[in-house]
């Protein structure tokens, strides 16, 4: 009977140990989950946490607005005067945007916001365009957004497409240094004159586009010095499309066609019409010299759908380095303020020099070298979809 009862009380030990323990891990379990409850009510959390005052979301827009214009944070000054508590916002915005277009962009920060523009002038002697933003309700602060201009320039602000003309192979250094060249680059070659093949093939080995440079009969040259490869006015269909499909047979991997001169074939809607017709058989592109004063491309190349794109402008200064450069500068800057540039030039040992020496102008002022093909597929998918 003793040992029984000694079992009894064991037993009882035990189950009373088991139900205390079992206890404390509901009290640990209530208080973690009591203590969850109070910081609820202690600590606001982001879901019930107040909604932004309003001029902080349009702060926040004109943020976010200037980080799209590549403006660092550090070039964003904040301040809130203490005459009326107005917010005023100072940012220097890269260089490479035309003014307009950085004021058109920075007057939708009050898109969502019960503010709206109410101010916008332009300070001349400090350099600085001033937005201010107000609000219907006299309690909510006025903010001015006081604009000038960074030293440095955008990233990416504009493109610019070199078609070099005439290119031809030699044995030379000047040669080397413009199929080494590290950004794109598009020739043209004159199917009919001689190494025009081996040039193509050196070409494709180092990823440069090829343009099939076709002549075409002047207003100007004597029909007794025009090369028989030239598309003359008075040929028949036939023979006009044999001698494309004869230069696309010496250069194979080419891109497009160009014109070289035409000023009188090119306003011939008959010649054009099947010269397009054939380059469009041979998915090429065209590109217009603006040979002549009214060709008739753009109409024959709309029709057909023909991707065509009309040359920005031409370099004919050739004579030194110097000179190339100064030009070629004068086209950055019109690449900067049109977004996309396609310039011809002829090719010669000063201008890869100059192309070289110009290779940090470019970073600096955010200009891209890009193939002929990358601007006229881009103007013609935007035409397409007009």
């Amino acid at each position: 009977m003793r040992i029984k009862g000694i079992g009894r009380v064991f037993i009882f030990c035990i189950i009373l140990f088991i139900a205390l323990f079992s206890a404390r891990n509901i009290l640990i379990t209530r208080s973690g989950a009591l203590k969850k409850i109070i910081s609820r009510f202690t600590h606001t959390s982001t879901a019930s946490a107040p909604k932004q005052k309003t001029s902080n979301r349009i702060e926040a827009n004109i943020t976010a607005l200037l980080h799209e214009l590549e403006v660092k944070d550090e070039e964003i000054k904040t301040r809130t005067a203490d005459q009326n508590k107005s917010v005023e916002i100072r940012a220097a915005v890269p260089r490479g945007r035309p003014d307009e277009w950085v004021v058109w962009k920075l007057c939708q920060s009050a898109k969502g916001t019960p503010y709206a523009l109410t101010d916008c002038y332009f300070t001349k002697k400090e350099g600085q365009h001033t937005l201010t933003f107000e609000s219907e309700d006299p309690k909510k602060n006025s903010v001015r957004l006081i604009i000038s201009k960074a030293t440095r320039c955008m990233s990416n602000c504009g493109v610019m497409a070199i078609l070099v003309e005439d290119f031809n192979f030699e044995a030379n250094q000047a040669t080397v240094d413009f199929l080494s060249f590290p950004e794109p680059l598009t020739f043209s070659l004159v199917p009919y004159l001689k190494k025009s093949s081996w040039t193509a093939q050196a070409a494709k080995e180092y990823k440069k586009e090829i343009v099939i440079h076709l002549p075409f009969e002047s207003k100007f040259k004597k029909k007794s010095v025009v090369a028989s490869e030239t598309i003359m006015v008075h040929y028949s269909e036939e023979r006009i499309r044999g001698l494309i499909k004869n230069a696309i047979r010496i250069i194979p991997n080419f891109s497009g066609f160009t014109n070289l001169d035409g000023s009188l074939a090119l306003e011939d809607s008959r010649v054009m019409s099947i010269v397009l017709d054939e380059i469009h058989k041979h998915n090429g592109y065209f590109i217009d010299t603006r040979a002549a004063k009214n060709s008739i491309i753009p109409a024959i190349a709309g029709k057909l759908r023909l991707p065509f794109e009309e040359a920005s402008e031409a370099i004919t200064e050739n004579s030194n380095a110097t000179a190339l450069e100064h030009q070629l500068k004068r086209s950055i800057l019109l690449a900067q303020k049109q977004g996309a540039i396609l310039i011809t030039v002829k090719a010669s040992r000063h201008l890869i020099t100059a192309l070289k020496n110009l290779l940090p102008v470019l970073k600096e002022n955010g200009v891209r070298l890009v193939y002929v093909s990358d601007i006229v597929n881009q103007q013609y998918l935007n035409v397409r979809a007009q």
